[in-house]
């Protein structure tokens, strides 16, 4: 609504006094970005505990960053409201597309997706870039990417540890690798988007089978879940000391960390099927216990109709785990091992991923990994580990 205002002149030049009338439009208060109803879509996402960012742009645009450890890493671009999507970016069957629906926005989601790794997603101080951070939520799993995995350390007293800075992750990698000549370079993490927990065993004899098996949100809490399995008995080994350890990359979570020794039992299992073809095109993980369900998944998976392999469901169950479409050949999914941890079945699996070197096929795949495993019942959990390659 326009106004009028009147406007006086001061006697500054003999003549020139007096008022004059003007009208000024009032200035409309830009709308707030709703953060809660981002953080809410985030939250109910598969792969909620991934490498999720969000960012507000303008206080006009949200952008939503998939990072590596999601399996489908779609990217998105909204207006004010989880209502407003703008433009996507994915894969699929035919390649990496690009949507807009409005194609005035398509150069400003360009020059995001090509900075995605900074702090102003390239868009510089002409415009206002503010990322809104994640609660931690509840019950929910870190996927996880080894750093270093070592059977000697300098560290020769049992460790565990949360690194969230880089001087911090300097003096711990000093230690780690204290009388080594030439000393191993120490390994690159981006603190702004992920953290580091470390394991070390400390002095051993014998062979041990030690490292972090998952890792989850709990009450606020970080839960660190790590085993240390002498298996000599089973194994030929050499009487020596060793100093076991392993460092894995989360994303990163304000939150304090506990940290659990446990003694998984192990599940024998058989693998089904293990393909990177899957006619199943969206990230997911399953666990069948009925012959109807199964026919059904199959028929998905294969797109044929054929009948489904035979599973005795009185014994057994199925676990299937998809990566969705993924640009090459690179990428991969592998249920690693099963196990019941305190009555509760867990699912371990790997998704493999091109490094900064790495030559891949240039295919569009689609992996998939499905297996039998004797019927436990109670509930199953899913926890992933990032593999990438060199």
């Amino acid at each position: 609504m326009k106004t009028f205002k009147q406007l006086c002149i001061l006697p500054l030049l003999a003549g020139l006094a007096g008022c004059v009338g003007i009208i000024t439009t009032p200035t409309v208060p830009v709308p707030e970005v709703d953060h809660a109803q981002f953080v809410a879509l985030v939250q109910q996402a598969p792969c909620a505990a991934g490498d999720n960012r969000l960012f507000v742009i303008d206080q006009r645009y949200v952008y939503w960053d998939r990072g590596a450890s999601c399996p489908d890493q779609v990217q998105r671009l909204y207006g004010r409201s989880t209502g407003a999507l703008l433009c996507v970016h994915g894969n699929s069957p035919n390649g990496a597309y690009t949507n807009c629906s409005v194609p005035s926005v398509r150069g400003l989601f360009q020059v995001i997706l090509n900075n995605r790794d900074r702090a102003d997603l390239g868009l510089g101080v002409s415009h206002s870039v503010v990322e809104i951070k994640m609660p931690v939520q509840e019950s929910a799993n870190l996927v996880f990417r080894t750093v270093v995995q070592e059977s000697f350390s300098g560290i020769r007293e049992p460790l565990n540890v949360i690194v969230r800075d880089a001087e911090a992750w300097a003096r711990l990698w000093a230690r780690h690798t204290a009388g080594r000549t030439p000393a191993p370079a120490l390994p690159k993490v981006d603190f702004s988007r992920s953290m580091l927990v470390a394991v070390f065993a400390g002095d051993l004899r014998g062979c041990h089978e030690f490292g972090i098996r998952r890792i989850n949100l709990v009450d606020q809490r970080i839960v660190v879940e790590y085993e240390d399995r002498d298996i000599t008995p089973s194994t030929i080994c050499i009487a020596a000391i060793t100093n076991p350890m392993q460092v894995v990359a989360v994303p990163r979570v304000e939150a304090r960390a506990v940290f659990r020794q446990v003694a998984p039992q192990r599940l024998e299992f058989t693998t089904i099927d293990r393909t990177p073809y899957s006619r199943i095109e969206e990230p997911m993980s399953v666990v069948i216990r009925d012959a109807q369900s199964w026919a059904a998944l199959w028929a998905r998976h294969t797109g044929s109709s054929a009948p489904a392999p035979v599973i005795d469901f009185t014994r057994n169950e199925v676990v299937g785990v998809f990566r969705g479409v993924l640009p090459n050949g690179c990428y991969a999914t592998e249920i690693k091992d099963v196990y019941r941890i305190a009555g509760d079945i867990n699912v371990e699996r790997v998704d493999t991923e091109p490094g900064e070197g790495s030559v891949c096929t240039l295919a569009i795949v689609t992996p998939a990994h499905i297996i039998s495993v004797p019927r436990a019942g109670g509930s199953v959990t899913f926890s992933a580990q990032r593999r990438v390659l060199p």
